[in-house]
């Protein structure tokens, strides 16, 4: 199930306005309603992933023809989307628990995925140039280091929220979040070098 139709509810609903007017004074909401600062870490953790989303939508058109990340590719915007949601849902709102999770088979995929380009990558122990040989794998090592800041970001958020008691998203979802973000980026680094 896709997260828009999860989060409508059915098909035939109004769409929602681009332009609310509501954000003008600086403020945002999550999923539940919260009104918190655009600039809150948890805005910071959902602007890194959906540029990450962005940025794996456009990589997709720089690889050769038939390669097998068209449609992975796919499927880890997805699964972005899903930690999106939970990221800006709170554990105790309504719709929490019926969003689509992050889960250890998502995790074991990606490994999965990342195992079939180390068959075919040439890693050294040298520091990477991204760019060296061609585009595709440089988009692939932009994806990475994108990645590794909505990794940083989502560590900030969940070691917040931690720290402050707020009502956390429970260790269940925060390492499932943690482990897939760490493996996506591991896997967009073998794909950059199964590319050069």
């Amino acid at each position: 199930m896709h997260l828009f139709d999860f989060l409508s509810g059915h098909k035939g609903r109004k769409q929602p306005a681009v332009t609310t007017k509501t954000g003008d004074a600086g403020f945002s909401s999550l999923m539940g309603g919260e009104r918190l600062p655009k600039h809150d870490q948890h805005f910071v953790t959902l602007g890194d992933l959906d540029e990450l989303s962005c940025l794996i939508g456009t990589a997709r058109h720089y690889l050769p023809a038939g390669h097998p990340f068209a449609q992975e590719s796919k499927k880890i915007q997805s699964l972005l989307h899903h930690v999106m949601a939970v990221i800006a849902s709170s554990p105790d709102s309504a719709v929490y628990k019926d969003l689509p999770h992050i889960t250890e088979q998502d995790v074991i995929w990606l490994e999965s995925r990342q195992a079939f380009y180390s068959e075919n990558a040439r890693i050294s122990g040298r520091f990477v140039l991204p760019g060296e040989s061609n585009a595709a794998s440089a988009w692939m090592d932009l994806c990475r280091a994108v990645c590794r800041r909505g990794e940083r970001s989502a560590s900030a958020l969940f070691t917040h929220q931690h720290s402050s008691n707020k009502k956390n998203r429970g260790n269940k979802d925060i390492n499932a979040i943690r482990s897939f973000l760490n493996r996506l980026s591991d896997y967009f680094f073998v794909l950059a070098r199964s590319l050069d």
